[in-house]
């Protein structure tokens, strides 16, 4: 999924910092587990967003694809920095509609218009900037949100279950990629981990 950094939600190099399980003794130097490191940070990322119905990294530029006949709209990346355009298109016309709307709350990603939006065969394509951004070592682009710290730590704490539960899952000889995978997508979020995401789970539709 676009945003990601190279293993979901922080690079490699801090992935690796921060995970020491006694298996990976020289994790620093060692990179036999990297592909499998990337694997685990990438697909916990992507649970974190499943669980939560919203998209956590930022996007700059992202677009949001949905359908018309509302007078609202709620974009999968939050908070949201600004709205470049909002496209209304219907059986051979296209209708630019941004001037119409009403309000953009940003810390929601929720978008008012001041009427209803075409109908229901309608699509509507609304492009902006949103989402929480990834720290990559670079600056803070200007009016964006850093992820929270408490999402960054639950992140590499999952990544730590899933780390730990692979070691066992090698010293029980299970290395086939298809087999690994099914057996780790098994592991649960841990309590802890989904008492951090509770707060930011979306339950508007998007």
């Amino acid at each position: 999924m676009s945003g990601f950094l190279q293993a979901g939600f922080g690079t490699l190099a801090h992935l690796k910092g921060r995970i020491t399980p006694a298996s990976m003794a020289t994790y620093d130097t060692d990179t036999e587990w990297d592909t499998d490191l990337i694997e685990i940070g990438i697909a916990v990322a992507e649970e974190f967003n499943s669980r939560s119905n919203r998209i956590f990294q930022r996007g700059a530029g992202a677009v949001y694809e949905t359908t018309g006949g509302g007078s609202s709209f709620a974009l999968d990346r939050y908070p949201v920095e600004s709205v470049a355009s909002l496209v209304k298109t219907g059986k051979g016309t296209s209708e630019t509609l941004t001037s119409q709307i009403y309000q953009l709350h940003g810390k929601t990603g929720i978008v008012e218009m001041d009427g209803q939006v075409g109908w229901h065969k309608d699509k509507v394509a609304i492009t902006y900037d949103g989402g929480y951004w990834l720290n990559d070592g670079g600056a803070l682009p200007s009016g964006a949100t850093e992820l929270p710290t408490e999402i960054l730590n639950a992140w590499v704490m999952q990544c730590q279950a899933q780390v730990t539960h692979l070691g066992t899952l090698y010293e029980a000889g299970v290395t086939n990629d298809e087999a690994k995978i099914s057996l780790l997508r098994e592991l649960e979020l841990l309590p802890a981990v989904r008492a951090i995401l509770a707060p930011y789970k979306r339950f508007t539709g998007i």
